[in-house]
């Protein structure tokens, strides 16, 4: 066999490039590559830091995507912050996405983002639920299994490729009492655990120090008294994101019979 047969014959690689989200927070970008298919997970951006005079968000460099724009077959978004979402409606503005998958109050926050950038029609949007398989092009089928976050409806993926099974993470931390009573789907972890994984992308955001993430329910009991001492209005802040402290403050509010007035636009967009 010649050298250029063997060339010719030659099986591709799977190849991850993440062009945000590693060793800092925000920008949460990863490329997936198998032959000609590019499948995306997550497009998000970061806010900028103090020496960033002038400078609204901040972005990862994308010109590896609208160089091979045309070899995109979808995206898969794991979760609704904007450090995974927020980048979507500026990238539609400069290169093609066909597809994106995600959970139903991810896509729903992205659409809200898609249609105030004017980008509704660049894209099509389908909601996915727990243990939902999807295929992206001809090299990448995508599993989405429920994980546990300070944002609900948030999954972690398990991706079969030609060269063999990656688990990819997401944002995660095990919740034993979630708020919404969706519990991390181990069980499916362990599945594909047993199948045997090529790699595993996890978060580690404060893997290196001891103990472990407490659960949100953790600052009801706090939120319980305070709001039970008050004489008068209490006012609270919280990302608006954050849809498990929202529940719990409504809860709390109904306890005690107080009423809620909700105060910004992304509050409003979340929860209205």
């Amino acid at each position: 066999m010649t050298n250029s047969n063997a060339h010719s014959t030659k099986k591709p690689n799977l190849r991850v490039i993440p062009l945000g989200g590693l060793h800092e927070i925000g920008k949460n970008t990863c490329v997936f590559e198998y032959g000609d298919d590019l499948m995306l997970v997550d497009a998000g951006l970061a806010f900028p830091s103090d020496g960033m005079h002038g400078v609204n968000v901040v972005l990862p460099d994308t010109s590896y995507l609208r160089e091979n724009q045309k070899r995109i077959r979808g995206m898969i978004v794991t979760h609704g912050h904007e450090d995974h979402i927020g980048g979507i409606p500026h990238h539609l503005k400069h290169f093609n996405i066909p597809i994106i998958y995600g959970p139903r109050l991810a896509m729903s926050m992205l659409r809200g983002k898609m249609e105030e950038a004017g980008v509704t029609d660049c894209t099509t949007i389908q909601t996915v639920g727990a243990r939902d398989i999807v295929q992206v092009g001809q090299h990448f089928k995508v599993e989405f299994i429920r994980n546990t976050h300070s944002i609900a409806d948030s999954f972690s993926l398990a991706i079969t490729t030609p060269v063999g099974v990656v688990v990819f993470t997401g944002d995660f931390k095990f919740d034993h009492t979630p708020v919404d009573g969706e519990t991390f789907d181990i069980q499916r972890m362990a599945h594909y655990g047993e199948q045997g994984v090529l790699c595993l992308f996890s978060d580690s955001t404060n893997a290196e120090l001891p103990g472990f993430t407490p659960p949100e329910r953790a600052v009801f009991p706090n939120l319980d008294r305070h709001i039970g001492a008050a004489e008068g209005r209490v006012i609270l802040t919280t990302f608006a994101s954050s849809t498990h402290r929202v529940a719990m403050i409504l809860e709390l509010a109904m306890k005690h019979g107080r009423k809620v007035g909700l105060l910004g636009r992304s509050m409003l967009n979340v929860i209205a």
